[in-house]
């Protein structure tokens, strides 16, 4: 929680602009996929959007929960849209 313009440690900046010292970007990332302050993707989402399409494959939902649908807010293209409920998570169209 330093002010970044009087640090001396180096600085990372996140895909949405937000920066970090580079030190704990690194460490964040390593557990983390969204920027801590507004959620957007601090990596590329391209980059686990197969994972999670593998999880979701490979946990079906109960037969009680197939046809659910939930509503999402994507924090990166900021659109809402409804989508097949799933434990592991809702994508962005």
């Amino acid at each position: 929680m330093d002010d970044m313009h009087d640090s001396q440690q180096n600085v990372g900046v996140l895909r949405c602009g937000h920066v970090m010292h580079a030190s704990c970007l690194e460490e964040y990332i390593q557990n983390h996929i969204a920027c801590p302050i507004c959620k957007k993707s601090a990596v590329d989402p391209k980059v686990f959007e197969e994972y999670y399409d593998e999880e979701i494959t490979n946990s079906p939902m109960p037969a009680e929960l197939r046809d659910s649908k939930m509503k999402i807010l994507c924090n990166d293209c900021l659109v809402k849209s409804t989508v097949p409920f799933h434990i592991v998570g809702g994508k962005c169209h």
